[in-house]
């Protein structure tokens, strides 16, 4: 089959669908933008870190701060190689189906809108993990840190 050239390119043009933890830091972001704040820098080694945390939440099925290994956000982003930090903060959820939803009931929570609207946290890491075969059973992450 030939495909006219015009077409072809308006379908290499589109681009593929954001994932999940793309879709936590952009919704974080333009919330951010909103109380006219600079927006996150997504950080490898944060990354790494959450994305650990949302599938070790999704296996244990819990809501925790603390993961199953015992260790708290500060000590999970030391692990996975993020040193010498100044601040180490965490927002976590389930049950959410998109990142929108998170960032909104994220930002009815005291403590929670605190991490999100932070002016001490530059670099983020986000996470997602879903229960396999239990399309609401899912877990984010969003890991804040600075150094």
């Amino acid at each position: 089959m030939i495909v006219p050239l015009a077409v072809a390119s308006v379908i290499a043009a589109v681009p593929p669908p954001l994932t999940a933890p793309q879709q936590l830091l952009r919704a974080t972001n333009m919330q951010r933008a909103s109380m006219n704040l600079p927006p996150f820098v997504l950080n490898e080694n944060l990354s790494a870190a959450a994305q650990w945390k949302a599938e070790d939440l999704a296996s244990s099925r819990e809501l925790s701060h603390k993961d199953s290994q015992g260790r708290m956000p500060w000590k999970l982003a030391t692990d996975f190689g993020y040193g010498k930090y100044r601040v180490i903060r965490e927002n976590i959820a389930t049950t959410f189906v998109d990142a929108r939803a998170v960032v909104q009931a994220w930002d009815q929570s005291p403590s929670h809108r605190e991490n999100q609207f932070c002016t001490d946290g530059r670099e983020v890491g986000v996470g997602y993990a879903q229960v396999p075969g239990k399309r609401r059973q899912n877990y984010w992450v969003l890991l804040i840190g600075s150094r």
